[in-house]
């Protein structure tokens, strides 16, 4: 969208496979870097596997897609060893403007 007052300014324009173009239907929420993030490179047994690396961090597997959502991951059966993650700080996560109210 190139007009900076439309309301679908930030959502992405994803195509089915049909070829089919269509807006995403949710609307991001900003989580900027901060000194309190982690950064996570997927090791071994970790691929396709954030629900493991959410548990290591936030012990709680059901935040797997907090990690997907932070690094823009369209398909999380598809990450492979080596890739570095950030990982928000679990203070962003509840509250105020956090993902999780």
């Amino acid at each position: 969208m190139d007009n900076p007052d439309s309301r679908y300014r930030r959502l992405d324009i994803l195509e089915s496979v049909d070829k089919i173009k269509f807006f995403e239907t949710q609307e991001k929420i900003e989580i900027p870097p901060s000194s309190d993030d982690k950064y996570h490179e997927v090791e071994h047994g970790e691929e396709n596997r954030l629900d493991k690396i959410a548990n290591r961090y936030y012990k709680n597997s059901t935040l797997w897609w907090v990690i997907a959502y932070v690094n823009n991951i369209k398909d999380p059966f598809y990450i492979k060893k080596g890739v570095v993650l950030r990982i928000p700080s679990e203070n962003k996560l509840y509250g105020f403007k956090g993902l999780i109210h």
